[in-house]
């Protein structure tokens, strides 16, 4: 056993040992019977004589457990185990250096603190108020509420936004403000036929307006990428935090944030654009038929060079580790590879076309075109060969499900045509 009790101690005197004690008064009698004195006698036994040189049995469970036979017999686990003593309270290293004198430490109030519980609760009640308000659509009092939540303080220590998915509906306030403002309502067009000289000049301000390119959207888009961006430098990637959400998940919602943004505002000028066009009269049409294809080929320059940078960025971040793993950032560069391929051949289509309609004595015009044409075939083959490497490395690792399947399944089809 771990803990032995004393020698053991019966607490009175038992019959075998009185006998043995009247004994040996009868033998010391008759070997010295001159020297008898009844002064010299001993003293008759008492029951309270104290009998601790008596020898124990060694092998006595009792004796074994350390306890007496007096006492109650413990609880399981014993005999199977020995007994646990309840151990003195340990007291927390940070409450003992605060007891020195003077304190090696200042003890933050516990969480149990009263001005801790009132404000526990003011967040959750600032927490059901915000959700309350994105349920309902007002982003303009969400983001208010959202405000008074990132300012509120426990024990010292502001909110964490990583918690509860804050992180996320700070970003969605953001590029939802500008919904708060009603657009202007849309003219409806049945037939150019119908529409009289005050609904074209009418329909021509709303599209001139600005309804249609929404600066304010795009005003929306780039704080929250900002935003992103403040939180992968408050929370980035180390060895310590690599089991917390960090970087490597704020990365790819930014990557997100800012493709959507692109492609929402290129098809926003599209759609513009036709507009416009459908709203012009015949001659008109006739005038700008010839700048058509220049139209095309500048918009489709500017959205590709909004994507290229949004690809370097990629490629910036992939370039260190833990970067270079992450499955969903691999899988996003490779959807965006494919992006640029098609927007590098329809660059290629819309500089062939403006080369035919140039004029046949603009030899200088018509070949710078059809070289730009083939640079931008040959970065359209990179990009595929890039794309579809990234998108197996990702099916390799067991992501990407059936549709990552299909996309490389079409793309292998599409290399064998061309």
């Amino acid at each position: 056993m771990a803990v032995y009790a004393p020698v053991y101690k019966p607490r009175g005197p038992t019959p075998g040992s009185l006998a043995h004690e009247a004994k040996k008064r009868k033998r010391g009698q008759r070997d010295s019977p001159a020297q008898h004195d009844p002064s010299d006698s001993p003293e008759p036994a008492s029951p309270l004589r104290d009998l601790s040189s008596h020898p124990v049995n060694s092998t006595d469970p009792y004796f074994v457990a350390g306890l007496s036979r007096q006492d109650n017999l413990p609880l399981f686990p014993f005999p199977h185990a020995p007994v646990k003593t309840p151990s003195a309270p340990k007291i927390p290293l940070v409450d003992e250096l605060a007891a020195l004198n003077p304190p090696l430490l200042s003890v933050a109030p516990r969480k149990d603190d009263g001005n801790a519980s009132l404000k526990q609760r003011h967040l959750d009640n600032l927490t059901a108020i915000l959700h309350q308000c994105m349920l309902r659509g007002d982003w303009q009092g969400a983001s208010r509420v959202w405000g008074l939540l990132v300012r509120t303080e426990i024990n010292g220590r502001g909110v964490d936004l990583r918690q509860h998915g804050r992180w996320g509906i700070g970003a969605e306030i953001l590029m939802q403000r500008s919904k708060a403002q009603e657009p202007p309502p849309e003219l409806e067009i049945t037939s150019l036929e119908d529409l009289t000289l005050d609904d074209q000049d009418a329909a021509d301000r709303a599209v001139h307006k600005g309804t249609a390119s929404s600066p304010e959207r795009d005003e929306g888009f780039a704080l929250a990428r900002s935003y992103y961006e403040r939180l992968i430098l408050q929370y980035p990637h180390t060895p310590r935090t690599q089991r917390t959400i960090n970087a490597t998940v704020f990365y790819p919602a930014l990557f997100n944030v800012w493709i959507y943004e692109v492609q929402g505002r290129h098809g926003r000028n599209r759609v513009q654009t036709s507009k416009r066009r459908s709203l012009d009269s015949v001659d008109a049409e006739r005038e700008i038929g010839t700048s058509v294809g220049s139209d095309t080929a500048t918009s489709t320059q500017t959205e590709l060079n909004d994507a290229l940078a949004i690809a370097h960025r990629m490629d910036e971040v992939l370039a260190s580790p833990p970067y270079d793993s992450s499955i969903p950032l691999l899988q996003l560069r490779g959807m965006i590879g494919l992006w640029l391929v098609d927007l590098h051949d329809d660059a290629a289509k819309a500089l062939r076309s403006l080369s035919a309609e140039r004029d046949e004595g603009d030899f200088d015009g018509r070949h710078e075109a059809r070289l730009d044409s083939d640079r931008h075939l040959a970065a359209a083959r990179k990009e595929r060969e890039r794309g579809v490497a990234l998108l197996r490395k990702v099916r390799d690792a067991g992501s990407g499900g059936t549709e990552l399947g299909r996309v490389l399944s079409g793309l292998g089809e599409a290399q064998g045509m061309t």
